[in-house]
């Protein structure tokens, strides 16, 4: 494992890296708390030995700046005293430190300390990994309750609540708002033909030609359609997105099994807002 020695006493600071080198340590050595400060913001070593009194940046400010910084993980920190008052003691464990030492330091004194401070290390560091899981896992469990497997695009509760929310803010601000119905067409077609993964296929190149507009949020309404959100877009300018799409489908066929080429079509229909409608469900219910 690797740790800083920081002391100002050379001869002090190399007699103990040689003990802590004889017990496998890794050493980095400071003469100066604000040395070993400026190479623990480059790389993070885990566990800190640090003289008391120094120049400049003495041991105790050392310990305050690590417990002060969002550093990306612990450092466990050991401070190094002469003989004195217990006070000294419990002003450098307020200050953050995790231990103290008093010189000069029996050996066995020394590697007790340090397999504790190993041990700890260890611990938290399989926490870390434990919550880095868990956090991975919930991200996952996240996406899985709101996006569509598929295709990954949102699913139908989630772009309805999306649409709801927009369609809102741009009443409020008398905006234009827009809705989309896009039905791929001739998909049961294309499942008993060519099989369901052709079907799969079609439908995320679906996606990828509707998403290819920043702005634009996107969810599966049903097991052909889509419903595109567009605030920003009026009555105009959504039907001749609707037209891009089209003609972006229908010029390129895309490879299903075996290689084949398809071409794909779809039908659109546009709802525009109108006045103070602030009604997703009056919106889609026109389209249909």
């Amino acid at each position: 494992m690797q740790l800083i020695l920081v002391d100002d006493d050379p001869i002090s600071r190399r007699l103990l890296s040689a003990q802590l080198r004889a017990l496998g340590y890794s050493v980095a050595e400071y003469e100066d708390g604000q040395d070993a400060w400026e190479a623990l913001q480059h790389t993070l070593v885990p566990l800190v030995i640090s003289d008391w009194q120094m120049p400049g940046l003495d041991g105790p400010g050392l310990v305050q700046r690590i417990r002060s910084a969002e550093l990306p993980g612990y450092v466990y920190c050991i401070l190094l005293t002469s003989p004195g008052e217990p006070s000294d003691r419990m002003l450098g464990l307020e200050a953050g430190a995790d231990d103290y030492l008093t010189k000069p330091i029996p050996a066995d004194d020394l590697q007790s300390r340090l397999t504790i401070a190993t041990r700890i290390l260890r611990l938290e560091q399989e926490l870390r990994a434990a919550q880095g899981v868990k956090a991975m896992l919930s991200s996952q469990l996240k996406q899985q309750a709101t996006h569509d497997l598929l295709t990954g695009v949102l699913h139908r509760q989630a772009i309805l609540a999306i649409a709801q929310e927009q369609l809102t803010l741009a009443a409020q601000e008398g905006t234009a708002f827009s809705l989309a119905l896009i039905h791929l067409e001739h998909l049961k077609e294309v499942n008993a033909t060519h099989g369901n993964a052709s079907g799969d296929t079609a439908l995320r190149q679906v996606v990828q030609v509707v998403q290819n507009k920043q702005g634009i949020t996107l969810g599966r309404w049903g097991d052909a359609t889509f419903l595109a959100v567009l605030p920003g877009w009026n009555a105009i300018s959504s039907q001749s997105l609707a037209e891009q799409w089209k003609q972006n489908l229908t010029t390129e066929p895309i490879l299903i099994a075996d290689n084949q080429p398809l071409l794909l079509s779809i039908h659109v229909r546009i709802s525009t807002r109108e006045g103070t409608e602030a009604s997703v469900e009056r919106m889609i219910e026109a389209m249909k």
